[in-house]
Parts: C-alpha cells; sequence; structure tokens
C-alpha cells in the first residue's frame, strides 16, 4: 500500500513538472501562435486593382516646421484635384495608379511588437491623432480610396536598422507592428501633382520680350516710371534687337539667354483661388465686383491708368500670335506649405503642431526654413500680326489683244512695193500670254495652300489663347522670388559696350554683328511718357489682345519692309535695272 502511494506521489510530480516546464517554454516565447497566424500575408488582401483608387492622403510629419502636413488628391466632377490646395487641377490619374501599385500587396514580413508602449520608439505613432503629444516617433500615414470607401491604410514608421527597403508598419487601429519591405512612390510635393510649367513657351518660338520696370508707390498712390526694355526679332535663327539701341552698344546675348531660360523654366510653387467676381470678369461671364483691398494683399491695383501689378510687368509674344502678360505682385516670406497654399489651406485643414513644446519648435523651424516667393497674375492675348500671311494674292495675267482684221487690198493695187506682214507675232504674244498665266496658276495655288495654313494657324492661335485665359483666370500664381529676379532683368543686364575705335581712325578689327552704319533710332517707347503705361482700357483686366497693346508692346514689323537706311543711295540708284526717269540717252 505504502508502495503505491508511493508511485502515485512519482507521478504527481511528474506531471506538475511537465506542467511547469510546458508554461515556462510557453511563457518564453515572443507572441502567442494567433498573433503569428497573419505573418507573410499582406495587409489588405482585397486590394489588387491600382484603377479602383480615386483618392489618395499622406498625412506627413515635417520635421523642418515641426508640423503635419496633409495633402490630399480626389476624382471629382470629372476631374482630379487637390482639396488641400484649394482644389487645383491635378494630372494626378497616372500617379495615382502608380502610387496605388506601389503599395498594393504589402505583406506583414515579421512581427516587430505587439504593444502600444513601442509605437514611438518604431515611429508608427499616428500623424492624425490629436491625442499624441511630442515631436518624436509620428509616421507618414498613407490612406488610398475608392469614393468613401477604404482600400489601404497604413502607418509607416522607421527604417529597419541595416536594412534597404524593410520599415516598421501597422494598420491603424492596431497594436501589432510588423517590420515590411516598402518599395513605395508616394510624393507630396504639389509640383509632382501637376503640370508645374506656367508658360509652355518654346526659345525658337519667342518673337518679342517687353520688360517694363515699373512699380507702385503704394503710400502716394502713385506709379513709378521704371526702364523699359523692348526686344525682338523676325524668326527663330535672326538675333535679338533691342529698341534704341546706341551706337556704342550691342546686345548682351548671354543676358538675354538667361532671361529666356528663366521664362522657359517659369513653373509654379504655390497657388491661390482668385475671389469670384474677378474670375467672372476675367472669364466675360459678368461683370465682377471685385475688392481693391483683395486685390491689394496681393500685390494688384485697379487704377485709373488701368489693372497695374506692384513690381512692373513682362510682355512675351510667340509666333503662334499668343501675349503672354506677367504682372508681378506682392513678395511674401514663408515655409513651403504656407508657399504653396498660405497659411490656410482653405478647406478648413491647417498644419498643426501640438503638445511638449511643439509650437514653439514649430516657430524656431519656421525662421530657419522660410523663403521668399512672389505673387504672379497671368492673361493672355492674341495678335495676328505675329503671324505673318502669305503677302498678296497673286494677279492674273492680261490677255493679248485680238489683232485688227486686214485691210483690202484695190484690185489694181500690186504687193510687191508693200512689206511682208509678220504673221508670228500674233502667236508669239499668245505664247508669251499661256507661260504667264501658267506661272500665275502655279503661283495662285501656292497663294491658297498658304492662305489656308495661315487661317488655320490664326485659327490654332485664338484656340490657344482661350484656353490658357480659362486656365490662368481662376489663380494666382506663386513662383519663386529667384526667378522674379531672372526674368524682370533691368537694361544694363542686356546690354554690353562696343569697343572703341581705335585713335588712327581704322575699324576694329571684329566689328560687332548686326550692326549698322545708320545712325541710332531713337526709343520709340520712354519711360518718361504715358506710352509706357500698361493696359490703361479696362477697370478689370481683360485678355491681352493687340487692341489693348500700347506702344511699348507693338509687334515687330512685317517681313519684306526695308529700312529706310537699307534703300540704295548715289552709284547705286543709278545702277538699278529700272529707272523712273528717262534721260532719253539710249
Amino acid at each position: 500500500m505504502q508502495e503505491s502511494k508511493r508511485t502515485l506521489v512519482y507521478v504527481a510530480t511528474a506531471v506538475v513538472m511537465v506542467a511547469l516546464a510546458a508554461g515556462t517554454h510557453w511563457a518564453m516565447q515572443p507572441a502567442g501562435l494567433a498573433e503569428f497566424s497573419d505573418v507573410g500575408e499582406p495587409f489588405f488582401p482585397d486590394f489588387s486593382d491600382p484603377n479602383a483608387a480615386t483618392g489618395l492622403r499622406v498625412a506627413a510629419f515635417n520635421k523642418d516646421t515641426a508640423r503635419v502636413d496633409v495633402f490630399n488628391v480626389d476624382f471629382k466632377d470629372g476631374l482630379w484635384r487637390i482639396p488641400s490646395h484649394h482644389n487645383y487641377p491635378a494630372d494626378g490619374e497616372k500617379r495615382l495608379a502608380e502610387t496605388a501599385s506601389s503599395i498594393i500587396g504589402i505583406k506583414r514580413e515579421a512581427l516587430a511588437s505587439t504593444s502600444a508602449d513601442d509605437f514611438r520608439r518604431l515611429g508608427v505613432l499616428d500623424p492624425l491623432d490629436e491625442k499624441v503629444t511630442g515631436t518624436e516617433g509620428r509616421g507618414d500615414r498613407v490612406t488610398l480610396f475608392a469614393g468613401d470607401n477604404i482600400l489601404a491604410d497604413y502607418i509607416i514608421g522607421k527604417k529597419v536598422e541595416g536594412q534597404t527597403n524593410l520599415y516598421h508598419v501597422r494598420k491603424p487601429g492596431e497594436n501589432r507592428t510588423y517590420r515590411a519591405e516598402l518599395n513605395i512612390d508616394i510624393s507630396t510635393k504639389f509640383a509632382d501633382w501637376i503640370e508645374p510649367g506656367l508658360l509652355d513657351v518654346n526659345r525658337g518660338d519667342l518673337r518679342e520680350i517687353v520688360i517694363d520696370r515699373y512699380s507702385v508707390d503704394e503710400v502716394r498712390g502713385e506709379i513709378v516710371r521704371g526702364d523699359v526694355s523692348v526686344l525682338s526679332r523676325d524668326s527663330s535663327t535672326a538675333p535679338w534687337a533691342l529698341e534704341g539701341l546706341p551706337a556704342n552698344e550691342k546686345v548682351n546675348t548671354s543676358g538675354v539667354n538667361s532671361v529666356i531660360n528663366a521664362l522657359e523654366d517659369l513653373k509654379i510653387v504655390g497657388v491661390r483661388a482668385k475671389p469670384d467676381g474677378l474670375i467672372a470678369a476675367l472669364k466675360g461671364e459678368r461683370d465682377g465686383l471685385v475688392d481693391p483691398r483683395a486685390l491689394a494683399e496681393k500685390g494688384f491695383f485697379l487704377t485709373e491708368q488701368g489693372f497695374v501689378s506692384n513690381e512692373g510687368e513682362v510682355h512675351v509674344a510667340t509666333a503662334d500670335g499668343v501675349r503672354y502678360v506677367l504682372q508681378f505682385g506682392e513678395v511674401f516670406t514663408g515655409s513651403d506649405v504656407e508657399i504653396e497654399i498660405g497659411r490656410d489651406s482653405g478647406d478648413g485643414e491647417k498644419s498643426s503642431a501640438t503638445g511638449d513644446g511643439a509650437e514653439a519648435a514649430a516657430e524656431e523651424a519656421d525662421s530657419a526654413a522660410n523663403k521668399q516667393s512672389r505673387y504672379l497674375f497671368i492673361r493672355t492675348g492674341f495678335d495676328e500680326s505675329l503671324i505673318p500671311g502669305p503677302g498678296e494674292k497673286p494677279t492674273a495675267p492680261q490677255p493679248p489683244e485680238p489683232a485688227a482684221a486686214p485691210e483690202e487690198t484695190p484690185a489694181d493695187d500690186t504687193s510687191a512695193d508693200k512689206p511682208e506682214t509678220d504673221e508670228a507675232a500674233p502667236d508669239a504674244e499668245e505664247e508669251k500670254y499661256q507661260a504667264a498665266l501658267a506661272e500665275y496658276e502655279a503661283q495662285l495655288k501656292t497663294w491658297e495652300a498658304d492662305q489656308k495654313a495661315h487661317e488655320e494657324k490664326l485659327e490654332k492661335g485664338r484656340a490657344r489663347v482661350k484656353e490658357l485665359n480659362a486656365r490662368f483666370a481662376d489663380w494666382y500664381y506663386v513662383i519663386s522670388a529667384s526667378t522674379f529676379d531672372e526674368i524682370r532683368v533691368d537694361r544694363a543686364a542686356l546690354v554690353e559696350q562696343i569697343d572703341p575705335a581705335p585713335e588712327n581712325g581704322e575699324a576694329p578689327a571684329n566689328p560687332p554683328a548686326g550692326t549698322s552704319p545708320a545712325p541710332p533710332v531713337p526709343d520709340a517707347v520712354s519711360p518718361d511718357t504715358d506710352d509706357a503705361e500698361p493696359d490703361t482700357d479696362a477697370a478689370v483686366p481683360q485678355d491681352a489682345d493687340s487692341s489693348e497693346n500700347d506702344e511699348a508692346k507693338r509687334p515687330p514689323a512685317e517681313p519684306g519692309e526695308t529700312p529706310a537706311a537699307d534703300a540704295p543711295t548715289g552709284d547705286e540708284a543709278s545702277t538699278t535695272e529700272e529707272s523712273p526717269v528717262n534721260d532719253g540717252t539710249e
């Protein structure tokens, strides 16, 4: 009996030991089996079609400003728009598909933590959680939508140390954080989601550049005149000419090219919506009521002289008949986000930073990251004089007059005493006429083809202006201050001095190309006259068409016109093929 008791004690002890060993084993495991059950599985297995995405939201913590920036792009009312940037039109379909493709099938590679206490350490704090304090540990939250439905939603944290594309990632609302491999293409840069080029001009198409450096004295309410530089050329291969260039100066090709480069590269760095009344007036829909104070805040003014801007304007004319008017407004300083959308995004969302001295940190970061930018007002007009026509229509040759009927010869008259009539003369005249007629018909055919092409260019140019004005009407644009400085240069940047001739009177060894012995032409546009003032015809700026251009915006001379300085003189005139004066000598 005693043996049986001892045996039972041994068995019970063994069972207890096994139980303790099993408990210790499971206690030492990093997580339960249930927590490992989804390792290797996609975060969002039902999201497989990138074209299903119609919206994107990225909330990212900005270390430079210590704020959370929210960037959105949505497909609404048949257009891609950026709600976080005043609903500005986005070129977003392709980029959104690329972004969606980069986050399809992101897998939970390995479990990193099961505790919310590790969120800050792993950098997966939700940036949109208003309860989160401090500036450390916030991740980037990326959300894809199909309408109001969420297709995918991630909080992306710190990169795993020593790894290239391995990050800490968690799904909002879960405590588990995983390691996941990301090859992600997500841009929150405004310029990456829009067509950043403003003018879309090709340097070969440029025909005229007018730089009017007036300014507005807001205290006195006066326009302060500055120099006006008028650059022009007749074709893409012709050299640029500067109006009013004296004999001791020539065009500084490098300076002109710098201006052209800046115009070609003119890019949007931010946008602001114009007031509804101004938009309506610009589109010609109705007479818009515009608050002058709202205009003045941006550096634009309605005056008796017309619509003017704080820091002058630049006119750019192209070979397709488009005249761009760039008017430069107020300069301002701000962070990247403030430059893009202002201090308020316009849809109720603001960049935010909360808790633990974050506001003070944001202010300090702002002062270090601030940049200078300037408001820009753009409008266009059509000028058909920039598209030369085919010239005069060919004139048909006149047919030869019919030959007179021969006179009857008296019966007793003899023909021996009369010269023989040249019967071949009428045939020669007819042949000459037929040759001229064939040449005329060939010229007419060419002229008609050129005229048709010219009319098509005019129609295309008008359509282009209409399209551009529809694009520009809704927005004040923001450009960098450095770009403004590169475009609105003074006259000194466009000219250089010509070396004086040697004292012995001989010509310089390398005379400047394109110079003429003719005396200098006086300025047709003087900054001291009213002719240099901007358009003054309308209280609200309208299309910059040729009827509104003042002397400073006139088109280049028609091709084929001969300057007076090139007319033949002296002996040259006496050797021309045809002379209007017949001196009676053979």
